[in-house]
């Protein structure tokens, strides 16, 4: 029983990750709609400048299918640069891991991984947070966030919380 618990709060944490990622990943596609649209009244310079970071950012449906290869005994080290959708490709590559392991505590490297990604995703979080001050900023706008409500200062007290909270013991 103890190890289905653990199976299950390490599920949780996960899918805590992807949906904060998914979150961040709606806010940018936002920005980069509110940049691409003449009303925004922001140069064509500065709207690229910042539509390329973005697109940086949130990755591409390649990046989500680089997930994590090996086994659940022997996961390799997330490398690479991270986007939003790479986070959520990896994610879900590792909850898939951690609920393959036959109701039994994840091993230690599942925890490991996931402490990976956690870091993974603060930094490229902390990166689109700069990235929306940046923007207010340089254009004016001011960016209500995403439609689901969840804002970047959230998602990130959220994953915070959550990856400090991991122990495999």
């Amino acid at each position: 029983m103890e190890g289905m618990r653990r199976q299950l709060a390490l599920s949780q944490r996960i899918i805590g990750i992807i949906s904060a990622s998914k979150s961040a990943y709606e806010q940018a596609n936002g920005l980069d709609a509110e940049l691409s649209s003449p009303r925004a009244g922001v140069s064509s310079d500065l709207a690229n400048t910042l539509r390329t970071r973005i697109a940086e950012l949130t990755g591409t449906i390649e990046d989500a299918s680089i997930g994590l290869s090996g086994g659940s005994y022997a996961v390799p080290p997330v490398k690479g640069a991270t986007s939003f959708s790479r986070i959520n490709g990896q994610a879900s590559a590792l909850l898939e891991m951690v609920e393959s392991t036959s109701d039994q505590a994840p091993v230690p490297s599942l925890y490991r991984t996931y402490s990976d990604l956690c870091t993974d995703f603060g930094t490229t979080l902390s990166a689109w947070q700069s990235l929306q001050e940046k923007a207010e900023a340089d254009t004016g706008l001011k960016h209500p966030d995403n439609k689901s409500g969840v804002d970047s200062a959230t998602a990130t007290a959220s994953s915070k919380e959550s990856c400090e909270r991991v122990n495999p013991e």
